[in-house]
């Protein structure tokens, strides 16, 4: 059998470097066999690495594909430019208008307190958490009002474990399962009119309870307000954001969350002053992240031994 050796390379500054010579001037067995090793890595690399990402934010589109609060500015896209430049060369182009608070987003401190922190203030440590997701929509029925109580999560407590310090809870109510239906997400038949607005929400009581004893530091929800629908002192916005706890609105997609074992990511468009963003809110389950750790791993031993071997 013909040896297949590198050839040694002498480069600038007497750095031995060794290149390899092209697949096509290595033997067929040799050839077949790299090939068959590298197909191998591949598959044992795929079967190791699940990419599962539970995506939880609703896309940005001109209506009616989107649901905001009435007098707020909603979602624009216009085309400025989309054709060759006298170059010859194809450009594409849009510019975008928005309300800070519409779609999938975050509320900063500033929207409810005067004087008080602003998205650009909101360190990336204070995003990324232990994610807990608490699914009440079978509770909920039919009365659009209900109010979620600190008895309801301690029953999920039992299920699931006591709901960690730190985390970043996200409740369920089923609304997001109407997006974008406004008079079915809104809870009326007048979209226009706030008064009329039927949707449920936390208990003073709860919200109170989940900042001061069980210290969550993001709650985030699957409607257009963290406050109930008849809301009209905007309570549950007063406790959560005097605490400086965060708060996420319209979480989309909560019927793929697992009640525990995730990390969640809210990553706010970073915006200077501002009282909120839009957020690119996503899981990743504990398991999917240690199966990608020890995907890591086994690739690069495998590839040690292939380059070893060869």
């Amino acid at each position: 059998m013909q040896n297949w050796q590198p050839d040694i390379v002498t480069v600038p500054g007497n750095i031995r470097q060794t290149s390899f010579q092209p697949l096509l001037g290595k033997p067929a067995g040799e050839t077949t066999k790299l090939t068959m090793k590298i197909l191998l890595l591949l598959l044992m690399a795929a079967s190791v690495c699940p990419s599962e990402v539970i995506d939880l934010t609703y896309q940005y589109r001109n209506q009616p594909g989107m649901i905001y609060w009435p007098s707020w500015l909603p979602w624009n896209t216009t085309t400025v430019m989309k054709g060759n430049t006298d170059q010859g060369v194809y450009v594409e182009g849009n510019v975008f208008s928005t309300a800070e608070h519409g779609g999938t987003h975050m509320d900063a401190q500033r929207h409810i307190v005067p004087g008080g922190k602003s998205i650009h203030d909101i360190p990336l440590d204070y995003v990324i958490g232990d994610g807990v997701m608490v699914d009440v929509s079978s509770k909920i029925g039919n009365n659009l009002d209900y109010r979620v109580s600190i008895e309801d999560i301690k029953e999920w407590e039992k299920k699931h474990g006591r709901v960690p310090e730190n985390a970043i809870f996200l409740l369920n109510t089923g609304f997001h399962r109407y997006w974008p239906n406004k008079e079915k997400y809104l809870g009326t038949d007048n979209a226009s009119n706030a008064d009329t607005f039927h949707f449920p929400g936390l208990q003073d009581s709860t919200a109170t309870w989940l900042a001061t004893v069980r210290k969550i530091k993001l709650y985030g929800v699957d409607l257009i307000s963290i406050d109930h629908g008849q809301s009209k002192k905007l309570t549950v916005h007063q406790i959560f954001l005097r605490q400086n706890l965060g708060a996420i609105e319209n979480v989309a997609n909560l019927d793929a969350m697992p009640p525990t074992g995730t990390k969640v990511y809210a990553i706010p468009m970073n915006i200077y002053d501002g009282t909120g963003a839009p957020t690119r809110l996503f899981a990743i389950p504990n398991d999917a992240a240690t199966h990608l750790t020890r995907a890591t791993s086994v690739v690069g031993v495998l590839i040690f031994l292939i380059l070893y071997s060869l």
